[in-house]
């Protein structure tokens, strides 16, 4: 008698076709979180900008809950979640500029990821058509740090920035 197991898995076809796929999304979300935490802490320790830091501390966080979003996905055809280890990010940011382009880097890899995982899980529809949702998210946080980057480059001052941040952040900017 068949067993789940013996039909659902990783090590099954169509899914071992997409197993490395779904490892690269979850490192990168691990990334995302991970990295985009000690953009945060930098533009708060090293700058004092309070409202810049809330804002890429709640991207950081919101990798965690794309994440778990991913395993629902995943889970649907009965798979198993896999966390590749994260390294640390190499080196802090510079300035503003360098942190912004940053933050939208580990945000471009982040969208690279899934777009990969949805191309190569394309056999199985329901996944692949769902993986596009998150690449939506993803898109959106991106479009928050353009708005950001946008502002900075602008040449205001950092204290005028930081408050712009903040009134971006409730809605009140961009």
């Amino acid at each position: 008698m068949p067993k789940l197991r013996d039909r659902y898995g990783w090590e099954h076809e169509p899914f071992r076709n997409f197993r490395d796929q779904a490892r690269g999304v979850t490192a990168a979300l691990g990334a995302q979180n991970k990295w985009l935490d000690t953009v945060q802490e930098w533009f708060y320790i090293e700058n004092g900008m309070g409202s810049v830091s809330g804002i890429v501390h709640r991207i950081a966080h919101r990798a965690l809950e794309i994440l778990d979003e991913f395993s629902e996905i995943l889970h649907e055809r009965h798979l198993e979640t896999e966390y590749p280890e994260t390294r640390e990010m190499a080196e802090k940011p510079r300035d503003v500029s360098d942190a912004l382009e940053t933050v939208c880097t580990i945000l471009d890899q982040t969208e690279a990821a899934l777009l990969a995982f949805r191309n190569a899980s394309a056999t199985v529809p329901a996944i692949s058509l769902k993986t596009e949702n998150l690449i939506m998210e993803v898109s959106a946080d991106q479009k928050t740090v353009l708005a950001l980057w946008q502002m900075w480059d602008n040449g205001i001052s950092a204290s005028s920035f930081d408050n712009w941040a903040k009134n971006f952040a409730e809605g009140g900017a961009g």
